[in-house]
């Protein structure tokens, strides 16, 4: 992750967030349409969240928000998430 200065922890908060919702949104929409098969669905939730923690998490941690883009590593947790997301379409 480029480094442009130090962020503020609302700005890792943001940042984080931002990750994990797009992150969420995008593999969990990927899986509804058909784009991914549940084998790729998990690889790809565990690279995604591997290459926070590898990449950018020195620059990003939130104390807010990190935690629970980690927890999205328990399927079941990113189940519910994908769940939670179908209710607003």
């Amino acid at each position: 992750m480029p480094s442009y200065g130090e962020m503020s922890n609302n700005e890792k908060t943001a940042w984080t967030g931002g990750y994990i919702y797009g992150f969420a949104a995008t593999i969990c929409e990927a899986k509804s349409l058909g784009y991914i098969n549940d084998w790729e669905f998990n690889e790809l939730s565990k690279s995604i969240v591997n290459l926070y923690q590898d990449n950018m998490e020195s620059d990003a941690y939130s104390e807010e928000s990190t935690p629970y883009l980690y927890a999205l590593k328990d399927r079941n947790k990113l189940d519910q998430v994908c769940k939670n997301m179908e209710s607003f379409n």
